[in-house]
């Protein structure tokens, strides 16, 4: 044929359109999942409720008849691990809390345990982590024993990770603790220590946790300074302690005190830089709630590290007034001329850290306007003003504590108002709604903004505070620079 010929005839023929990929090899295939078998992290399956409440009453009953471990049948000497570290009735203790269940046990697992079932033991051990001493260095000890005696894969894997991350010894959680504290991942160690699934949020890796959190709160007030490594060390440390699936929740829901005293303690006497105090500010809002509005979570949290977060958030929320008033004033020529002695006044105060509260309440128009200005997390935090008897739905008000003041600055050309603090008739914090005359009825005093570039009404109320509460700031500290 000639090679036109051929041509025309290759062309004439019906070719399809894919080619499919060759089948892979059923015995390469096997091969594979039986490698990922021996060296994968390959997770024990639980056994049915049923079975477990079975192999309990087999164990439970072994240990009253004081009968051998070796007699037991084969399921329940596989499904042991499974329960023996947590109660499976209230009124009992864990079977391994009785010292003779447990090492006759693992004198039978040792003669005719296999691999499989020592590694199902080692994994519930790091999940249940019991913290009865004599359960948990029994375990221990027979754990490291017979990591060494056996050589599968799977098992050499296990004893070289917990020959490296200490996972079997008697101060390992509080080593790993040390590991977490120098890593910058702390989720590639984990996963490089085999603390994956439920192993990463149960067990060992709590205790190691808790014992993470007094080096973190002991770094926090070393290195505020320093407010890199501060600020490094926050990032690394929320990212850990919050829930892995990004969730506004905790990874280790029992650590909920203690790591709200450790973020927030080292900072009882100092205020932190905002790399520092604008993380822990916005996770422990998202995690345990606003502390003004939201108490449960809160509850049991040591008073003063309360106490410092609520002295950040009179700071945010007086930053908050300042930048919706801004923003309003500049479509109102009067309030945009008067604003910036107001902001000025009381900023002094701010400043001195002798605003106890704050809180705000917006109209619906100001609200809406302002949602790109406001640094509250939940945007629909802040008190609602209704409308209508003389306030606008343009109108903002803020509410502030000075000493045994409690003082309402309005928007636009509102008047300032005071109350002492054991008023009945005084606004009220943390409200959700207020109608305009429960903030201003009966005041102990009040003033208009008259004069504010010669600092009129600013001497008078700054004067009205000194004399009621003992607190002072100058005319230099409270009028604008420049």
């Amino acid at each position: 044929m000639t090679q036109p010929a051929l041509k025309r005839a290759l062309g004439e023929r019906s070719w399809p359109t894919t080619l499919s990929s060759p089948k892979e090899p059923s015995e390469l295939s096997r091969a594979a999942k039986h490698i990922e078998r021996l060296l994968g992290q390959v997770v024990p399956k639980q056994p049915t409720q049923y079975d477990l409440l079975e192999t309990y009453a087999a164990l439970s009953n072994a240990k009253e008849s004081r009968s051998r471990m070796d007699d037991l049948p084969r399921r329940h000497m596989r499904r042991g691990p499974w329960v023996l570290f947590r109660s499976m009735k209230e009124t009992q203790e864990p079977l391994a809390h009785d010292g003779h269940l447990l090492t006759s046990y693992y004198a039978a697992l040792s003669s005719h345990g296999s691999d499989r079932t020592i590694g199902t033991l080692a994994h519930v051990y790091l999940r249940d982590y019991p913290t009865q001493a004599f359960a948990r260095q029994t375990t221990q000890s027979f754990l490291a024993q017979e990591l060494r005696q056996r050589d599968s894969p799977r098992i050499i894997r296990f004893r070289q990770r917990c020959e490296h991350y200490s996972l079997l010894e008697q101060e390992g959680a509080k080593r790993f603790a040390s590991l977490l504290n120098s890593v910058n991942d702390c989720g590639a160690l984990l996963s490089d220590a085999g603390l994956e699934g439920e192993l990463a949020e149960q067990g060992f890796i709590v205790d190691a946790a808790e014992q993470w959190l007094p080096v973190i709160s002991r770094q926090l007030e070393d290195r505020d300074n320093d407010s890199s490594l501060g600020g490094d060390l926050v990032q690394r440390s929320l990212q850990f302690y919050q829930a892995r699936d990004g969730d506004k929740s905790l990874r280790f829901p029992d650590l909920r005190i203690e790591l709200a005293n450790a973020l927030l303690l080292p900072f009882r006497q100092i205020t932190p830089s905002a790399s520092i105090r604008e993380p822990i500010q916005r996770f422990l809002m998202d995690i345990l709630g606003d502390p003004r509005l939201a108490r449960g979570q809160w509850h049991g949290v040591d008073p003063e590290a309360r106490e410092v977060l609520l002295r950040w958030l009179v700071n945010t929320t007086l930053k908050d007034f300042f930048r919706i008033v801004s923003l309003a004033s500049k479509r109102d020529a009067n309030a945009d001329r008067m604003w910036p002695y107001r902001d000025a006044f009381w900023s002094a105060y701010l400043n001195k850290k002798v605003i106890d509260n704050a809180w705000v309440v917006l109209g619906s128009e100001i609200r809406q306007s302002a949602q790109s200005a406001l640094s509250q997390l939940d945007k629909s935090a802040y008190g609602a003003l209704s409308s209508g008897s003389g306030s606008q739905p343009s109108h903002a008000v803020l509410i502030l504590q000075i000493g045994e003041l409690i003082i309402t600055e309005w928007s636009h050309s509102g008047k300032y108002r005071a109350w002492h603090v054991d008023d009945t008739q005084g606004p009220k914090f943390y409200r959700p709604r207020y109608r305009r005359d429960q903030l201003i009825q009966n005041p102990l005093f009040e003033g208009s903004h008259h004069h504010a570039e010669g600092g009129s009404w600013q001497r008078a109320l700054a004067r009205e505070i000194h004399n009621r509460t003992g607190i002072q700031v100058t005319e230099k500290e409270f009028m604008p620079r420049g």
